[in-house]
């Protein structure tokens, strides 16, 4: 089921995302993959919160500027979250992906950045 910030599949289509508003509704379905974009100073906080009984959700990011891997969080739990520090002011991307095939998962996604 596709959701308000579709299409959003790769970096370049991105969905531009606002720190400290908790965007829920969204999901991922078979084969998606959804792409977040927001700026950041210098870190950011990113959580992913959703029910691993629906499907177990993974999440990374990277930056725009060099469009390489930065941290990922990927336990086997509800919900994802990292911490970043001392990041090079710019865009950064959240890439959240479904582990094995989830299929149907609902999330909210959030970043506080700083």
């Amino acid at each position: 089921m596709a959701d308000t910030f579709e299409p959003n599949n790769g970096s370049p289509s991105a969905t531009p995302v606002s720190s400290g508003v908790k965007y829920c509704s969204l999901s991922i379905c078979a084969g998606d993959v959804d792409w977040l974009a927001f700026p950041v100073s210098s870190g950011l906080t990113a959580t992913l919160t959703f029910s691993n009984a629906m499907g177990d959700l993974d999440l990374e990011i990277y930056s725009k500027q060099t469009v390489l891997y930065v941290s990922g969080a990927y336990s086997h739990d509800d919900n994802e979250s990292l911490t970043l520090n001392g990041l090079p002011s710019g865009t950064y991307w959240a890439r959240i992906y479904g582990y094995g095939g989830a299929k149907n998962a609902t999330y909210c996604f959030q970043v506080d950045t700083f």
